[in-house]
C-alpha cells in the first residue's frame, strides 16, 4: 500500500501538484500512508485501505487538463501494483527461490515458505490493481472512467462519490467484488 500511495503522490508532483509533498506523503515510509481504521480493518477483516493521497486537480498544470491529470495520478497506483507484481514474478518464474533450499531439509522448508510468500505478494498486488480499477468512487478506476467516458457519464460517477465508500464496502462484504475481480484476475 505505501508504494501504491507513493506512486499517486509522485505522479501528482511530476504533474505540478505539490500538495502531497507538502503533507509529507512523497515518502516510502509506511507510517506516512497509514490510516488507523484502514489498518485495523486489514488486520481484523482482511480488507482495508491506506490514507488517500491529497491531490489538488487544479495544481496539475503540467497535464492537458485537470481531468486527464487526475486520471494519470489515479492510474499510477494500480500501475505500481502491477510493476511490483511483475518484478517479483521474475524470480518466481525463474525458480530462483527454490534454488535456495536445494541442499538441506530445514532450508528447503524455508524456501517453500519463501515461495509461498512471494506468490502471495504477487497475487495481492495484482488483486489490488484490479480492485482499484473498478470505476466506483473513491477507487482509482472512477477517476480514470471520468476522463475516458462521455462527460454525462463522468458526472454520474462523480455524483456517486458521497456514497462511494459505502457502496464499495457493501459490495466487498456481500461478495460481489470477488465476482467482479475473478475474470480479470
Amino acid at each position: 500500500l505505501p508504494i501504491h500511495e507513493l506512486a499517486h503522490a509522485f505522479i501528482a508532483y511530476r504533474l505540478g501538484d505539490v500538495t502531497a509533498r507538502d503533507y509529507g506523503r512523497l515518502s516510502f515510509n509506511p507510517l506516512d500512508h497509514l490510516d488507523p481504521i484502514g489498518a485495523a480493518m486489514i488486520m481484523l477483516g482482511g480488507f482495508g485501505w491506506a490514507k488517500p493521497v491529497p491531490v489538488n486537480p487544479y495544481g496539475l498544470y503540467r497535464s492537458r487538463n485537470s481531468t486527464v491529470g487526475f486520471a494519470l495520478v489515479a492510474l499510477a497506483g494500480p500501475m505500481s501494483n502491477l510493476v511490483l507484481a511483475a518484478l517479483f514474478a521474475i524470480p518466481f518464474r525463474l525458480h530462483l527461490i527454490s534454488l535456495v533450499g536445494a541442499s538441506s531439509g530445514s532450508t528447503n522448508a524455508l524456501a517453500t515458505f519463501g515461495e509461498g510468500l512471494l506468490y502471495n505478494f504477487i497475487v495481492v498486488n495484482i488483486a489490488l490493481a484490479v480492485f482499484n480499477l473498478i470505476p466506483i468512487p473513491p477507487l482509482d478506476g472512477s477517476r480514470i472512467a471520468v476522463a475516458i467516458l462521455p462527460p454525462q457519464w463522468g458526472e454520474y460517477i462523480l455524483r456517486l462519490e458521497q456514497y462511494g465508500i459505502m457502496i464499495v464496502l457493501a459490495l466487498v462484504f456481500l461478495g460481489v467484488i470477488g465476482l467482479l475481480m475473478g475474470p480479470p484476475m
